[in-house]
């Protein structure tokens, strides 16, 4: 599958086939060698190049997002999260990386490289408190605005490896810890479910800030071979 394939079935994706096409999608781009054929129709694709690097960038969280397809092509998106892709000279915002939140959309994720440890919580007055913050959609800034303190109770953790996949609705709350090591997961994600997302912080505190910068096309001609480079 090239970048073009892709595109061609992300715009023709109707609501009522996400499910199963999310999960037979996640299963195809989890094979590295698939994954790697993918990547390399976008490296020499300057097209290509342009459009995903628009909305392509360093995350809060921690991680490198490459957005395959995104709201210019299709209503769902289909984006590759990577950690650990450099080892120095990326500034990380520490109190976010680990952060409790939900989402605006249903995804399905997986795990291609590395290993991940995935713990979702519920909210209850009995658990430890943490601050509340809700961050509606913008297009300029990431805000978000305190709403007070809530108790959250822990109610599974698993360990996830390679292969592993799974299926997380927009309202569950949750984080993922990364070990040191080069990690990479394919994440597909659903229509927009609603229009602000919630972040539980139990120390310290967040405040609204700009944007993350973007890439350039030849930042992410380089992120992407030196994903390739390690997978």
């Amino acid at each position: 599958m090239k970048i073009n394939d892709l595109k061609r079935i992300m715009v023709d994706l109707k609501e009522s086939d996400f499910y199963l096409i999310s999960y037979d999608l996640v299963q195809f781009l989890q094979r590295k060698s698939n994954l790697t054929l993918l990547l390399e129709s976008i490296v020499d694709d300057q097209s290509e190049l342009k459009r995903i690097s628009k909305d392509s960038f360093i995350h809060n969280l921690g991680f490198t997002r490459i957005n395959l397809i995104g709201w210019d092509t299709s209503e769902y998106m289909v984006k590759l999260h990577v950690w650990n892709l450099f080892e120095e000279g990326v500034e990380r915002n520490q109190i976010m990386k680990e952060t409790i939140h939900d989402h605006m959309y249903d995804f399905r994720s997986g795990l291609i490289k590395g290993q991940m440890k995935f713990t979702i919580f519920s909210e209850d007055p009995t658990g430890n408190i943490y601050t509340k913050y809700e961050s509606p959609i913008s297009d300029k800034k990431y805000i978000f605005n305190n709403i007070g303190n809530v108790g959250l109770v822990e109610l599974i953790q698993v360990s996830l490896e390679e292969n592993s996949t799974y299926f997380i609705r927009s309202e569950t709350i949750h984080n993922t810890s990364i070990k040191d090591d080069f990690t990479v997961t394919i994440c597909i994600q659903s229509k927009l479910k609603k229009k602000s997302t919630f972040l539980y912080i139990g120390d310290g505190k967040i405040i609204d800030k700009e944007k993350s910068k973007r890439f350039d096309q030849g930042e992410l001609k380089n992120v992407i071979k030196k994903v390739i480079e390690k997978l």
